[in-house]
C-alpha cells in the first residue's frame, strides 16, 4: 500500500465518521523520524472521540498494518499511527489548548470540510 492511498482512506473515513476541522500536515520536509504525515482532526465529544478512535484502529487492523494507539477519549487527546502517518484526534478545547498545528503552519493542508 501507498501511504497517498493510505491518506486518502483515513481522510474519508474521519469525513464519513463525521469529525470536525480535518487538517492534513505534510511533515516529510521536516525529516521527521517519528511520521510522514499528520492529519488532525476534532471530535464533538468523549465518546465520538472515542468511537472514531475505536473504528479508525479498528480498520487499519483490517488493512493488515500494525496501528499504535496512544492516549484516551477522557484525556482529550488520542494519538493512532500506522505506516508513518499519524492521526490526532481532539476535544476542540483541547485541540486549541495544544495548538500542535503551529508546528507546521507553512505546510497545513484544510481538507475544506470545518464544520
Amino acid at each position: 500500500m501507498k501511504i497517498q492511498d493510505l491518506k486518502t482512506k483515513i481522510l474519508k473515513f474521519l469525513d464519513d465518521k463525521k469529525a470536525n476541522n480535518i487538517v492534513e500536515i505534510d511533515a516529510s520536509s521536516y525529516n521527521s523520524k517519528l511520521s510522514d504525515l499528520c492529519i488532525i482532526a476534532s471530535g464533538t465529544s468523549s465518546r465520538h472521540m472515542q468511537s472514531v478512535a475505536d473504528n479508525l484502529y479498528k480498520f487499519l487492523k483490517s488493512e493488515c498494518l500494525s496501528p499504535k494507539i496512544e492516549g484516551s477519549s477522557s484525556s482529550g487527546w488520542v494519538l493512532i499511527e500506522a505506516f508513518g502517518i499519524e492521526t490526532h484526534l481532539f476535544k476542540p478545547e483541547v485541540r486549541t489548548y495544544y495548538d500542535i498545528e503551529s508546528l507546521w503552519r507553512e505546510v497545513k493542508i484544510p481538507q475544506n470540510n470545518e464544520k
